[in-house]
């Protein structure tokens, strides 16, 4: 139905987002730190593309299982469709089916979107402004 899959997008979203945000900061200020000023354009480029490999690869399971069930008209639940999938092929590994495609659609994104955020940020945001 219309809610198929909907079990597994709210367990993939959140621990996703929290991953993604989180390990960009961490990145983010430890490149900070240990970078020369010249070489600093390059932080967001390999804090977004790092946050983004690590988020989508913990909870790329949930999204072929959110995926399944979407398309599957008798979808089971979450646990039953994972046990599933395991039990098709013999191995955990194909929890990952699609995880590369997910990355060279998602990686270069991320990188993109935040060297371009940060850099809109830094020229274009002054702290303190006021509009009228």
């Amino acid at each position: 139905g219309i809610y198929a899959g909907l079990g597994p997008t709210l367990v993939m979203s959140i621990p996703n987002t929290v991953l993604y945000f989180a390990t960009y900061d961490e990145i983010s200020s430890n490149l900070k730190q240990r970078l020369e000023n010249n070489k600093k354009w390059c932080i967001p480029l390999v804090a977004g593309s790092g946050a983004r490999l690590l988020a989508s690869g913990i909870t790329a399971p949930f999204e072929l299982i959110r995926t399944r069930q979407a398309m599957n008209k008798n979808s089971n639940n979450m646990w039953t469709e994972m046990n599933r999938i395991i039990a098709s092929s013999g191995k955990i590994s194909s929890l990952y089916k699609g995880l590369a495609p997910t990355l060279w659609r998602d990686v270069p994104f991320s990188a993109i979107y935040w060297f371009h955020l940060e850099f809109l940020k830094q020229n274009l945001w002054t702290p303190n402004s006021t509009t009228n």
